[in-house]
């Protein structure tokens, strides 16, 4: 049989508007263009750089990545949804090779699950302070939706248990609780490799060279 065609990937980043010269301008030098599209989502418009400003509730701080996240799933679903069929966010301090991610994207497993219709929410699980009943995937490597989890997250983004207007930090948990407390009850997938390795990687390339087991901490806990 014909080989199916490439997912077609949107690479989202957010960063805000002292990184927009800098980390915002790296990325999109660098590895932003080896999507299929992509798209810089920051706390003001700033069209030299090709970035998009997007308000949200509450200030522009750390403290508040929550909010800011919602925000930029909302701009995403809205004006890119029917355009792509995989959506990726992550920091402005990330790298993606966007070639293996459409392999991983290709694997049979993967393209059964899109092919149902399932939901997926795909990137490196954790346990929120240990417990491995509480999954969710971290944002230091960024985490990928197909286009059925888009609408899954956008639809339940005003439900009670989808908490609207929390302030916080903790993003990645927030989206993962969202997902689980919502009609699927969805929950991030394994997507290591045969090895049992990490595909998804929340250090820099240079900490995971270096990387020997630290004592217990929040990493060795969560993960």
């Amino acid at each position: 049989p014909p080989r199916a065609a490439a997912p077609r990937l949107l690479c989202v980043i957010y960063t805000y508007s002292k990184h927009h010269a800098t980390n915002a301008r790296t990325a999109a030098e660098t590895w932003l263009p080896r999507c299929d599209g992509s798209l810089i989502l920051s706390d003001t418009t700033d069209e030299a750089e090709g970035i998009v400003g997007v308000p949200h509730e509450g200030k522009e701080e750390y403290n508040n990545i929550w909010q800011k996240t919602r925000a930029n799933w909302r701009y995403v679903y809205e004006y890119y949804r029917e355009e792509f069929d995989y959506f990726h966010i992550a920091g402005d301090d990330t790298f993606v090779v966007a070639d293996n991610m459409r392999a991983f994207l290709q694997r049979p497993e993967i393209l059964e699950a899109h092919a149902r219709g399932d939901p997926l929410f795909l990137g490196r699980r954790m346990k929120a302070s240990g417990n491995p009943d509480h999954l969710f995937n971290t944002g230091g490597s960024g985490y990928t939706f197909n286009r059925a989890a888009l609408e899954l997250l956008y639809d339940s983004f005003d439900e009670p248990f989808c908490a609207p207007h929390l302030h916080g930090f903790w993003e990645d948990v927030a989206v993962a609780d969202c997902f689980k407390k919502g009609p699927w009850r969805l929950v991030p997938r394994d997507t290591r490799d045969d090895t049992g390795a990490e595909r998804f990687h929340m250090l820099s390339p240079g900490q995971h060279l270096q990387y020997r087991l630290p004592p217990p901490g929040w990493g060795t806990q969560y993960s």
